[in-house]
C-alpha cells in the first residue's frame, strides 16, 4: 500500500532498473536508514537481494516504510531503533540482527547528524563515536579484521575507480577498495565473492582548488560557428 508521504522505493518519473539478485542470503545492516543515502542504500540493498535491518533513532514511521519498500522487493527486512553512539545500543542492535537473521554479512555505516556549535559533541558520538562501535561489532560478529592501507595504495585505488569505474570520490572513500586490492593481490580472497563497498563523498570537495591550478574555462557563443573555431584551435593544439 501507498505510504501517506509517498510510495517509497518505487519510482518517481525516471526509467525503473531492474537491479540482479546478487546478495541473496546475504544480511545487511544500515544505519542511518530512514532517510536519505541510508534510505536509499537500505532499499537498493534489499532490491539486490539482501535481508535488511533498518536503523533509526527517531522517524519510526519512515523505518517502516523502508522497511515495507524493501519487504515488497521480496526480501526481508526489520526496522531497529538505535543511537549508534551508544555502546550498549550498538551491542543490542546486532545482537538483536543475528537473532533475526543469523548474521551480519554487510555494514553500511551511513547514520549522521546536522551540525551546530552546540551540537559539537552529539556529532562525533555519530559520526566517528557511532562508526567505529558498528565497525567493531560487525567485524568480531563476521571474523573480520580492521586493515590499514598506506597513502600510495588509497590513490592509487581512487584513480582505478575514477578511470575503469567513472567514479571520482575523496580519498578516505577509497579505503575499502585499496584494501580488497591487497588482499587479492596477496591471494587472501576466496573466488565466487560478492563484495559490496559503499562509496560516498565526491572528490571534488574543493571545485575552487582545480580551477586555481587550471585555466579557468573560456565562454564560448552558442553558435555552430563558434564551435567549429574551439574544435579546430584543439585540434592544432594537439
Amino acid at each position: 500500500m501507498p505510504n501517506s508521504r509517498r510510495d517509497i522505493g518505487s519510482p518517481t518519473g525516471a526509467p525503473e532498473r531492474t537491479i540482479a539478485k546478487v546478495l541473496v542470503g546475504q544480511k545487511a545492516l544500515v544505519t542511518g536508514a530512514n532517510s536519505g543515502i541510508g534510505e536509499a542504500a537500505a532499499i537498493a540493498l534489499g532490491q539486490a537481494g539482501a535481508d535488511v535491518v533498518v536503523n533509526y533513532v527517531t522517524g519510526e514511521d519512515r523505518a517502516r516504510a523502508v522497511v515495507d519498500a524493501i519487504r515488497r522487493s521480496g526480501a526481508k527486512a526489520d526496522a531497529h531503533k538505535a543511537d549508534v553512539s551508544q555502546e550498549d545500543q550498538v551491542e543490542d542492535m546486532f545482537h538483536h540482527m543475528v537473532e533475526r537473521f543469523g548474521t551480519v554479512d554487510i555494514l553500511v555505516n551511513n547514520a549522521g547528524h546536522e551540525m551546530t556549535l552546540a551540537q559539537w559533541n552529539t556529532v562525533i558520538g555519530i559520526n566517528l563515536t557511532g562508526q567505529f562501535l558498528c565497525a567493531r561489532a560487525a567485524v568480531r560478529e563476521s571474523g573480520g579484521a580492521f586493515e590499514a592501507v598506506t597513502d600510495e595504495e588509497l590513490l592509487n585505488a581512487r584513480a582505478l575507480l575514477a578511470r575503469d569505474e567513472g567514479v571520482f570520490v575523496e580519498p578516505s572513500s577509497a579505503a575499502p577498495v585499496a584494501g580488497l586490492l591487497r588482499r587479492a593481490r596477496e591471494g587472501r580472497l576466496d573466488g565466487g565473492l560478492v563484495i559490496v563497498c559503499v562509496l560516498t563523498g565526491h572528490g571534488l570537495k574543493d571545485p575552487e582548488a582545480v580551477l586555481r591550478s587550471e585555466r579557468r574555462p573560456e565562454p564560448v557563443a552558442a553558435t555552430l560557428e563558434s564551435l567549429e573555431r574551439l574544435v579546430g584551435e584543439v585540434l592544432v593544439a594537439r
